[in-house]
């Protein structure tokens, strides 16, 4: 990876998205120089924030025991994902944000697993936080094409008995789809990286982001290889029992 060229997009892989808002940097030449998909016309940043914005009104709550497990896959194009780590937060306690009225502070237990070994911690996080920010315009470098919306539905997870949720219609929940591609100028060329991300209003907040998805190029063995990580949400509480 070459240094950072400027402040843009950055995609928060191994969980942390859904743990952390979607912040935009940049880090050019991370990708090889092959487009991911051809590029469409041209979609304001701003376009693609204030949808995701717009699909997540609230309001949310922040009950004690409220848990999220994601899952992170990864997979070449053609082949099946395999596991590449998981991670499970619990809401241990809230309060009000001394500095904003608005916003809640969340204090988690978060539990890593990967490689056959676990690591729980504590942290805090402030909430709601937005899926994306936009930078300043005059400070973006790359381009936003092909932005797709669609509506979505993703099976509701099951209880030990069974069953799920009963404010789940036929056990599945309505989301929101958004795909959208980054091409990014760089000394080898311009890169590109496919973007999937579904998000519902239906879930807890910590399970709001139920998928995220990125493709991109990479080199492996002297071959150009389309590669898919993705962050899952698999099950998920709105409180403890």
């Amino acid at each position: 990876m070459t240094k950072m060229q400027t402040v843009l997009f950055s995609i928060l892989h191994g969980c942390a998205a859904l743990l952390l808002p979607l912040l935009l940097f940049l880090l050019g030449g991370c990708l090889e120089p092959d487009l991911v998909n051809k590029p469409g016309p041209e979609v304001p940043c701003a376009e693609i924030e204030s949808a995701l914005k717009a699909a997540l009104p609230g309001p949310w709550t922040f009950d004690v025991g409220q848990f999220v497990q994601i899952e992170t896959t990864i997979a070449p194009t053609g082949q099946p994902p395999s596991v590449a780590g998981e991670m499970t937060q619990l809401v241990l306690s809230s309060a009000p944000s001394s500095s904003d009225p608005s916003a809640t502070v969340l204090n988690l237990e978060v539990t890593t697993y990967q490689n056959g070994t676990n690591n729980t911690s504590e942290g805090q996080i402030t909430a709601p936080s937005v899926i994306l920010t936009c930078p300043d315009p005059s400070q973006q470098v790359g381009s936003f094409h092909n932005f797709k919306t669609a509506d979505a539905t993703l099976p509701a997870p099951f209880n030990t008995n069974g069953t799920c949720d009963s404010r789940y219609k036929n056990c599945l929940i309505n989301a929101k789809r958004f795909d959208f591609d980054l091409l990014v100028p760089s000394s080898d060329g311009t890169t590109s990286s496919h973007y999937s991300i579904t998000v519902s209003g239906e879930v807890p907040y910590l399970a709001r982001q139920l998928e995220f998805c990125e493709t991109r190029t990479v080199d492996a063995n002297g071959q150009k290889i389309p590669v898919t990580q993705c962050d899952d949400v698999r099950n998920f509480l709105f409180k403890s029992n």
